[in-house]
């Protein structure tokens, strides 16, 4: 499953290369998000119904001293990852362009697309392209 958000600042500018912890489920990691603010990543195969929470690194909740009242609320959004049934095991997983192609009537355009593939109990697989 693939995930975008786009992250901004309070004034609405995007917060360009700013760092974010991700986590799925009990999966975490520290991306990035790229000049427009905008981060993406994939989920894990392996998830079922689990909570996908995003949050600043540089931007914790902050309390008021010698309290536990916050002024500053930590920066975070979440998702819900929803898991579907592969009677194989299997999943393959197509990560989309996320911007306009331009397609001319009868002509031809080269595109790749990162694809991951996973199963259990087998070394192969054919996969058809149409």
């Amino acid at each position: 499953m693939i995930f975008q958000f786009t992250v901004t600042f309070p004034d609405g500018r995007p917060a360009a290369n700013e760092p974010l912890k991700v986590c799925a489920g009990s999966a975490c990691r520290n991306i990035s998000t790229d000049e427009a603010g905008v981060v993406h990543f994939s989920a894990p195969p392996h998830l079922h119904h689990e909570s996908l929470l995003v949050s600043s690194v540089n931007y914790p909740e902050r309390h008021l001293e010698n309290s536990n009242r916050a002024y500053m609320y930590k920066s975070q959004t979440s998702a819900y990852a929803v898991r579907y049934f592969s009677p194989s095991n299997s999943s393959l997983l197509i990560n989309p362009e996320q911007h306009h192609l331009d397609c001319s009537p009868g002509g031809d355009i080269a595109l790749q697309l990162p694809v991951m593939y996973a199963a259990t109990n087998t070394s192969e697989a054919t996969i058809f392209v149409q």
